[in-house]
């Protein structure tokens, strides 16, 4: 006798897809005096580097492109001429201890 099998089908279901939206919320400006370097310090493991930036594509007639941080969590950008300069910033700010 022949058996007959049922074939099970996979049951297709129609999802939505969100589309999420991509919002830059200002959180601050710095604009640094010439010849100075922004540096992000993070305050939980207290790394000290450059800040890095977004590229800006677009430029009107003659204008000079702005630029955009790249915000990381647990830092603070400080503007300052050189490390020792920094230092003396944030040491007066609370932000680490004189020792």
């Amino acid at each position: 006798m022949k058996e007959i099998k049922e074939l099970h089908q996979d049951k297709i279901a129609i999802v939505k897809q969100a589309e999420q939206r991509k919002e830059n919320k200002l959180v601050g400006r710095l604009k640094p005096c010439k010849g100075h370097t922004v540096y992000e310090v993070n305050r939980s493991t207290g790394i000290v580097s450059k800040a890095k930036y977004e590229e800006q594509i677009a430029t009107y007639r003659g204008a000079k492109p702005s630029k955009k941080i790249m915000v990381n969590k647990n830092c603070i950008y400080v503007p300052a001429l050189n490390l020792k300069n920094l230092m003396k910033k944030l040491i007066k700010a609370g932000v680490i201890d004189a020792k």
